[in-house]
């Protein structure tokens, strides 16, 4: 967190659902950088660093959860994840956690505030340690 502002790296393919995730979110503090392709987001890890990602598992090419992985075996970011999922899998549960991943919500099922409150909980895990 630099100066109040909180970097979030959204990684989704639909750019609707992008929208719909800065909307729920809509704070002054937060700062968007979107890509829509994991291998994208590997790409804008390596130039600077976020402090929360958001990230959906079914993007085309590498899914999210090996985004996480890829980013996490380069030494890329430390930052908590949140995963979003359209078609829940319970390989896919386990798989976040294995991870280290903070929350996993299914889009047509989460509420807007339960989805609030964890994001906040992770900025607040990773600006106070």
């Amino acid at each position: 967190m630099t100066d109040g502002i909180i970097k979030i790296l959204l990684v989704e393919d639909y750019e609707k659902e992008r929208a719909t995730f800065r909307d729920i979110l809509n704070r002054p503090e937060y700062l968007f950088t979107e890509a829509e392709r994991g291998e994208e987001a590997l790409l804008l890890l390596e130039r600077e660093s976020f402090d929360l990602l958001i990230v959906d598992i079914g993007l085309p090419g590498m899914n999210g959860l090996e985004f996480i992985r890829q980013a996490q075996r380069r030494d890329l970011t430390s930052a908590p994840a949140i995963v979003i999922t359209g078609e829940p899998k319970p390989a896919h549960q386990k798989e976040a956690r294995d991870l280290g991943v903070l929350h996993y919500f299914v889009k047509d099922d989460f509420i807007n505030s339960d989805f609030r409150k964890a994001v906040v909980e992770a900025v607040t895990k990773r600006t106070t340690g």
